[in-house]
């Protein structure tokens, strides 16, 4: 959808307008969608010590059952090894 190297502005705005949520190890995204107190998109945040794809992909399909709800009404979510915590958007 975008070239590599899109800014991270960029990249918010599509989730936005696609209604997507997006899955990522950057911090900068939970900041730019809690401190203005936008509505989503929703978010994924990884917080893994070793973030090997087949890791990602385990942990993912481990919880997306458990916060598909959470997504979809708006939510950044942060997940590391063991557990993960939902914060419903927007953030007051």
């Amino acid at each position: 959808l975008l070239p590599a190297t899109a800014s991270d502005q960029e990249i918010l705005a599509v989730a936005r307008r696609r209604g997507s949520a997006l899955i990522t190890a950057d911090l900068d995204f939970s900041d730019m969608i809690a401190l203005p107190a936008m509505a989503g998109p929703s978010l994924i945040s990884l917080r893994l010590a070793h973030p090997t794809p087949d890791r990602v992909t385990r942990i993912l399909l481990e919880s997306l059952p458990l916060i598909e709800k959470d997504l979809e009404q708006g939510a950044i979510v942060s997940i590391d090894e063991t557990t993960f915590r939902v914060r419903p958007l927007p953030i007051s």
